[in-house]
C-alpha cells in the first residue's frame, strides 16, 4: 500500500478505534470466561489492523504503541509483524531479515509474517522472491486477503507481468472501487500495457478522491505524454512540483514538458531547482545537457513562445534546425 496519507485510510482507522472501544466495554461487562477471551482475541485483531494502517501512514510511533499493547503469548506473530514492517519501511533490511528468520521459525504458518518477508524482498528489488512469499501467504488465507493480493499485483507489475497484475487489480477494484492504492497501481499497469487513456482514467480518479502523491502526478504526466496530450502533461507536471516540491522526479517531468513546448528558459530554471534537491540526479543532468545543446544552437530565438501542439512544435524544431544547419566545431566547443 502506498505510504501517502489518504482520507479513506484515516476514516477506516477511526471506525476500527470505535469498534475496539465497544469491545473493551463488552469485555468489562461480560462474566463468561470463554466469551471474554473471544472478545479479547477479536479486539487484538482490530488493534493489529489499526497498527498496520498506521504503518501505511508512516506513523511509526502510533503503530509501535499499538503492537506493543498486544500480548506476546497469544499475539506473538502480530508483534513480530509490526516490528519487522517498521524496519522494512525504514529500509533497515538486514535487521528485518534477521528478525523474520527468528519469527518464522516460531510461526511458520503466519501469513502476516510471510507477507512481511515478501515486502522485505520487494524493498530490495528481489521481486521473484517477493512473489514466492506472497503466494505462500495467500495459500494460507485461501487466496482471499486483499492486502497480500495487492502486494502480489505490485510484484507482478515490477516483474513485467502486467496482464497477470491487471487481473488481480481488476478483482481488487471490484471489491473496493474507491481504494486509491488499487486505482494508482491500475493506472501504472495500464500505462505499461500501452493503454494511456485507461491509465489517465485511473490516475485521475485517485486524484479526484483527494489522493495526492508523486506517483499519481508522475503517472498522470506519463499517461498524458503517451496520449499526445502535451499541454495537459505540462499542466499536471507544474501542479506536481507546486504540491510536492521535495519530489525531484517531478522536476524532471516539468523540465521535459516545458522543453517540449518550447519554453527553454523555464525548463532551464526547473532543472536548476531540481538539482538543488539532488545534485546527482542523473535524469535532470541528462536533460541539462540536452537543453544546453538546444540553447547553444539558439533554437529558442526562432521558436514561437506560445504553446504549440506536439506535432507543431516538432515540425518547427525540425525546420529551424535545418535552417541553422549542423553545429560546427566552434558551436560544439561553445556548448561543451
Amino acid at each position: 500500500m502506498s505510504h501517502t496519507i489518504d482520507k479513506r485510510r484515516e476514516r477506516e482507522i477511526q471506525k476500527l478505534h470505535a469498534k475496539t472501544e465497544k469491545l473493551s466495554t463488552a469485555i468489562k461487562t461480560t462474566t463468561d470466561h470463554r466469551k471474554k477471551e473471544a472478545l479479547r482475541t477479536k479486539r487484538y485483531g482490530l488493534i493489529a489492523q489499526i497498527g498496520n494502517l498506521c504503518l501505511d501512514q508512516r506513523e511509526f510511533e502510533k503503530a509501535r504503541t499499538l503492537y506493543e499493547s498486544l500480548p506476546w503469548k497469544s499475539q506473538g506473530a502480530e508483534r513480530y509483524y509490526g516490528i519487522t514492517r517498521e524496519l522494512i519501511d525504514k529500509k533497515q533490511y538486514e535487521e528485518a531479515k534477521s528478525l523474520l528468520e527468528e519469527a518464522l521459525t516460531k510461526y511458520p504458518e503466519s501469513w502476516s509474517l510471510l507477507n512481511s518477508k515478501g515486502l522485505m524482498f520487494q524493498g530490495t528489488d528481489n521481486h521473484y522472491e517477493a512473489l514466492k512469499y506472497f503466494e505462500r501467504a495467500l495459500a494460507i488465507v485461501d487466496n482471499n486477503n486483499t492486502a497480500v493480493l495487492y502486494n502480489k499485483a505490485l510484484a507482478l507489475n515490477c516483474l513485467g507481468y502486467h496482464e497477470e497484475a491487471f487481473k488481480v487489480l481488476t478483482d481488487l477494484l471490484e471489491k473496493a472501487p474507491d481504494d486509491p492504492g488499487y486505482l494508482v497501481e491500475m493506472g501504472y499497469c495500464n500505462l505499461e500495457r500501452k493503454k494511456p487513456w485507461a491509465a489517465i482514467y485511473y490516475y485521475r480518479t485517485a486524484k479526484e478522491m483527494g489522493f495526492e502523491s508523486a506517483s499519481v502526478h508522475g503517472g498522470l504526466y506519463c499517461a498524458y505524454v503517451e496520449a499526445d496530450l502535451h499541454h495537459e502533461a505540462y499542466m499536471i507536471a507544474r501542479e506536481g512540483v507546486e504540491k510536492i516540491p521535495d519530489a525531484v522526479g517531478l522536476y524532471e517531468n516539468l523540465a521535459e514538458a516545458a522543453r517540449d513546448l518550447g519554453s527553454l528558459e523555464e525548463a532551464n530554471e526547473v532543472i536548476q531547482k531540481g538539482l538543488t534537491l539532488d545534485p546527482e540526479y542523473e535524469p535532470l543532468k541528462i536533460l541539462q545537457q540536452d537543453l544546453s545543446r538546444r540553447l547553444g544552437l539558439k533554437i529558442k530565438k526562432h521558436l514561437p513562445t506560445k504553446h504549440l501542439s506536439d506535432a507543431e512544435f516538432k515540425k518547427a524544431e525540425r525546420d529551424y534546425i535545418e535552417m541553422l544547419g549542423e553545429p560546427t566545431e566552434e558551436d560544439l566547443k561553445e556548448i561543451a
